[in-house]
């Protein structure tokens, strides 16, 4: 019998052995129901905060493989080898490795049910799918050649149990001990390598990138190596010393060689990670020598995996031009030093636990842009998510002298640094300069200087308004001047008790109404809404507790073509456009919406009060589908003067999920109207839309939680026990 034929002989002895285990069937159940549970519950799919990003299901693979890697690797490594089969050790390890990964890739067609069940609710990344089972076998396989390396070592199952668990569990998120043990130096570096979520984060994304495989495959041929090499010191060889330390050499060098001779592919969804046509054209018209320096902390180097994003799409970025230079600089070195000085480059902390002491480490991650005497800073960047953006955004100032402004305008006669308070940093982070004037104080000589360049205006509220300064917004719009309305029909008291009123005179609805856009003088109300969190009393009045319930007035957009990740509108009113207006509808709510009209009169025209609104429809109301915002030309509208307020945003954000989507919608449709479209689709280029959007009603939100859960649990449960079923009567009539 040759060589091939017996190790096929013995691999099939070895999964007949894996297949008759009552083990393999507990661990495959344990696996697929400890991920889908971890999943929905911990990461709170179904609560409205879900996403379908499947970056957090594969992240909780190696916590689960903790225990299930050891104990599947017992139950091969502790059939001895058949002594009757005379093949080298190293051939007869590379079998029991290849029973064991079949095994654990068996296991994982169990786990399928879960991105199924995630594509009812929200769109799937195909390419985040596929590669991120690629990165859970690459680690299932090196992980499983470390155990039944450590297997080898010890024969001992609970001294096995034990320690592969540990050492597991120190691959899984070993650059996180830099940050709690305040390991530094080349100890931190050497972690940072051998960590898990390191090596994955880019497979997460839809990136395949050559470090990652070649690290897990050098290491599992490490491993694999090593077991033979124990196995036959244990047998009295000692020859292949010298070989296996060479061998070991190698692996090493290679994986240092593997950092400089690397290549990333982006496989995502629309190429998120990829520098764009736009971006390539803007670096063009650099004639001159543009100088991009990245000054960055090595504490951060170590601990996040996302900085290596940043490094790697600069290089992509500044190869796209032969003027474009990278220069990656050490704030601690002399030269970064001066840098922090003469640019005024500002770090942020990172907390580090050592033994007896917690300390705060200032970090740097800014990115200066030179070009012809011009200076472009890019204070902090952390992740790649809005890099392209901002380097983009830098070059046609620099190069170009590309310069965006915008007049923001007090309509309601809140102050905009007070009231709204994130608006100004917000665009000036966007790369608009800003300035602020009430809307009562609006000149045509002020419009006329703003139609000369190009500069769009931005209001909120229209109560404040004049005859005379709304005559002169129209006049503007008229001669062409792009104009954002954040304007309702109806007013709320929104820092005392939410009571709604009418205005008695408005300057501004008739002038969009003028235009074909009305907004008419009622609420929209929503199932898909916002959370809100809201403290009550008991019937005594003795105690008060906190209620956490969908508002239904606070509606919440889901993602579509005028709002690429969705908004939270409050209190907003419908928006009618006339026939013949030639302007579009934006934000449109689900099907269920349904309207609150004025009942009472004075200040409290509508109630709103979050305990008596409604969660639904009442039983034979009107529901349909409501548009909460137009587009002419021109201008663009929204119903609501509140969407952008600092105390009506600080609802809808906490510190674990901040929301300021409202922000970014209000950033994009000033560079809309300013014709910078190709660039705003940068801002978010490398976020893909996760909501769960596609289930707008109850009923049906119901049946495909419960359809999630049956094929994301039962059906993997069911599907198991036949298996196991099926085996045991096949081995019961093996014996007759």
């Amino acid at each position: 019998m040759n060589t091939k034929l017996k190790l096929i002989g013995l691999l099939k002895k070895e999964l007949f052995c894996l297949h008759k285990s009552p083990i393999f069937y507990i661990l495959t159940a344990f696996y697929a129901v400890s991920l889908a549970l971890r999943f929905f519950f911990a990461n709170q799919f179904f609560s409205g905060n879900g996403s379908s990003d499947l970056r957090f299901f594969f992240s909780s693979v190696p916590y689960i493989s903790i225990l299930v890697l050891p104990l599947l690797t017992i139950i091969v490594s502790l059939k001895p080898f058949d002594t009757l089969t005379p093949l080298p050790s190293l051939l007869l390890f590379s079998v029991k490795l290849s029973s064991l990964f079949i095994a654990f890739a068996a296991m994982n067609l169990c786990i399928l049910f879960v991105p199924l069940s995630v594509s009812f609710f929200g769109d799937v990344d195909t390419s985040q799918l596929i590669l991120g089972f690629f990165g859970v076998l690459l680690y299932g396989l090196f992980a499983l050649s470390l155990t039944l390396f450590i297997s080898v070592l010890l024969k001992n199952t609970v001294a096995f149990l034990f320690a592969s668990s540990i050492i597991l569990a120190v691959f899984n998120s070993a650059h996180l001990f830099a940050v709690y043990t305040g390991i530094t130096g080349r100890v931190a570096s050497i972690m940072q390598l051998l960590s898990f979520s390191w090596h994955f984060d880019a497979a997460a994304k839809g990136i395949i990138d050559s470090r990652d495989i070649f690290f897990y495959l050098v290491w599992t041929l490490f491993f694999l190596a090593s077991s033979s090499f124990v196995f036959s010191l244990k047998n009295g060889e000692r020859r292949y010393i010298r070989l296996f330390s060479f061998f070991a050499l190698d692996c090493i060098l290679l994986t240092l060689l593997s950092a400089h001779l690397s290549f990333r592919l982006d496989c995502s969804r629309e190429k998120m990670f990829s520098v764009s046509p736009y971006s390539t054209k803007a670096l063009s018209n650099a004639d001159e020598v543009l100088r991009i320096k990245y000054y960055l902390s090595s504490e951060l180097r170590r601990l996040y995996p996302q900085v290596r994003d940043v490094e790697d799409f600069l290089f992509q970025y500044c190869a796209k031009s032969q003027n474009a230079e990278l220069s990656i600089i050490n704030p601690d070195s002399k030269e970064g030093k001066e840098a922090i000085s003469g640019y005024a480059l500002t770090s942020q902390q990172l907390r580090s636990s050592g033994k007896n002491k917690t300390e705060y480490l200032n970090v740097y991650s800014a990115i200066v842009l030179e070009y012809l005497g011009n200076t472009e800073i890019i204070p902090f960047e952390l992740s790649a998510t809005t890099l392209e953006y901002d380097l983009t955004r830098a070059v046609e100032k620099i190069v170009l002298g590309i310069e965006r402004k915008a007049l923001i305008i007090s309509g309601n006669a809140l102050d905009i640094d007070s009231e709204y308070s994130y608006v100004r940093p917000w665009l000036e982070a966007a790369g608009v300069k800003t300035d602020v004037v009430l809307g009562s104080d609006l000149t045509n000589d002020a419009l006329e200087a703003l139609l000369k360049t190009n500069t769009p205006v931005v209001i909120f509220g229209s109560s404040s308004f004049t005859q005379e300064s709304a005559a002169a917004l129209s006049h503007f719009i008229d001669k062409g001047g792009k104009a954002f309305f954040a304007v309702s029909a109806l007013d709320v008291d929104i820092s005392s008790d939410w009571s709604v009123s009418e205005r008695a005179e408005d300057f501004i609805l008739p002038l969009l109404e003028s235009k074909g856009i009305r907004i008419e003088k009622a609420l929209v109300a929503d199932i898909s809404s916002s959370q809100i969190v809201m403290d009550s009393a008991d019937d005594a009045g003795s105690s008060t507790r906190q209620d956490i319930f969908n508002y239904p007035l606070w509606v919440s957009i889901m993602p579509q073509q005028s709002a690429k990740e969705g908004c939270t509108l409050f209190w907003a009113s419908p928006v009618h456009i006339a026939e013949d207006a030639a302007a579009t509808p934006l934000l449109a709510t689900t099907r269920a919406a349904w309207l609150l009209q004025p009942e009472n009169e004075g200040e409290y025209l509508i109630d709103t009060n979050p305990f008596r609104v409604p969660k639904t429809a009442g039983k034979g109301e009107a529901t349909a589908q409501y548009f909460l915002g137009a587009e002419k030309q021109n201008i663009i509208v929204i119903s609501d003067q509140y969407f952008a307020s600092s105390l009506m945003l600080s609802y809808i954000n906490n510190g674990a999920s901040p929301d300021f989507r409202n922000l970014d919608f209000l950033s994009a449709a000033v560079l809309h109207l300013q014709g910078a479209d190709e660039l705003a689709s940068l801002k978010h280029s490398a976020t893909s839309s996760y909501a769960l959007y596609k289930i707008a009603d109850t009923d049906s939100f119901i049946f495909y939680m419960r359809l999630s859960l049956f094929l994301s649990i039962a059906a993997p449960l069911l599907i198991i026990s036949l298996f196991a079923v099926l085996s045991a009567l096949k081995r019961k009539s093996a014996h007759f």
